[in-house]
């Protein structure tokens, strides 16, 4: 991954239920092990607006046996709307990946939440 791109996502704001998360930072997440999960604009490419919201029904179909919650990542033009999904870690980043996503946000209980990279750097 550029190193432009992971900075962005290191430092993107990503909010479930009212409370704000970043990476690495406080708040520690109060709940259980959960991934936060988006099928929006795979490796980064912007997809349009119709694209997106389909390949989220997607992703909600495959999570119909995991609880979930509506979340959001990013700022501006690069806002998405995410999963937060009781799931650990290891099931979290093979979904990602299934969507083709760049990376995975992990929450465990009382720890700052981490990035995972998936993407392979350029």
């Amino acid at each position: 991954m550029r190193p432009a791109l992971e900075r962005a996502y290191r430092t993107s704001a990503y909010r479930v239920d009212g409370l704000l998360l970043r990476v690495g930072r406080r708040p520690l997440w109060p709940g259980p092990p959960a991934v936060l999960l988006t099928a929006h604009n795979p490796h980064s490419r912007r997809q349009p607006p119709g694209w997106n919201a389909k390949m989220l029904c997607a992703l909600d179909a495959t999570l119909r046996h995991h609880p979930w919650r509506e979340a959001q990542s990013g700022q501006g033009a690069w806002r998405e709307i995410q999963r937060l999904v009781e799931m650990d870690a290891r099931a979290g980043r093979v979904l990602a990946r299934r969507f083709r996503q760049n990376a995975v946000l992990v929450l465990k209980p009382h720890q700052p939440p981490l990035l995972v990279i998936l993407a392979r750097a350029p």
